[in-house]
């Protein structure tokens, strides 16, 4: 199965590009059939709010919440 691609949606200087980021983690309970995901940010993306795009072969996802705070 081939790695899905993540993109964050940002802004910096007012110019709105996509980061992929690395999966370290992609797992489903088969019970419940809710996924987790785990991932690398890339460190050219500052603190704060993004939109975030999880996509596979499947479709993808849209999280409007995703915060990056500092370590």
């Amino acid at each position: 199965m081939p790695e899905p691609i993540q993109e964050i949606d940002g802004l910096k200087k007012g110019n709105p590009k996509k980061q992929s980021c690395k999966v370290t983690l992609w797992d489903m309970n088969p019970t419940t059939g809710v996924s987790t995901v785990t991932f690398l940010v890339p460190k050219t993306l500052d603190p704060g709010m993004y939109p975030l795009t999880v996509t596979n072969t499947v479709g993808a996802s849209l999280s409007t919440d995703f915060t990056i705070t500092l370590p």
